[in-house]
């Protein structure tokens, strides 16, 4: 088994890589549900004592003279939204690209190379494991 380990450390890469990929495509139930409980904490409209807010500070402290017209708070709810969604975009679909970065990834290979996906390996940890038994 040690000597399959470059094999079986590709294989459980490119499996991690494919789910990531997957769930950080746009559109996919994992990115909808993220989107939404983003959206839902950046857009939603601050009460006494929450921890977000949907308008400026500035405005919310002034909303008891009457100086925030609701065209302009429904304005800025749906800016909000949008720029959500643009932002956090980018943000998902980096995610298999770090991935591939911290492992050291340098391409596809049939044989699997010996130094390759480095940093997501548990090979020394299975030796000893291996090494345990007679």
């Amino acid at each position: 088994m040690v000597y399959h380990f470059p094999k079986l450390r590709r294989i459980a890469y490119e499996t991690a890589h494919a789910v990531l990929l997957e769930h950080t495509m746009e559109g996919s139930d994992t990115y909808n549900a993220v989107q939404r409980v983003v959206k839902r904490f950046t857009v939603s409209q601050a009460t006494p004592g929450a921890t977000t807010r949907s308008i400026p500070r500035i405005f919310w402290a002034r909303k008891d003279l009457n100086l925030l017209l609701p065209e302009y708070e429904s304005m800025y709810l749906k800016r909000r939204a949008e720029d959500v969604g643009t932002k956090l975009k980018p943000i998902l679909e980096s995610i298999p690209e770090r991935l591939a970065r911290a492992c050291g990834y340098v391409g596809p290979d049939e044989n699997g190379s010996v130094d390759e996906l480095q940093g997501c390996s548990w090979e020394a940890e299975t030796v000893e494991y291996i090494l345990r038994f007679p």
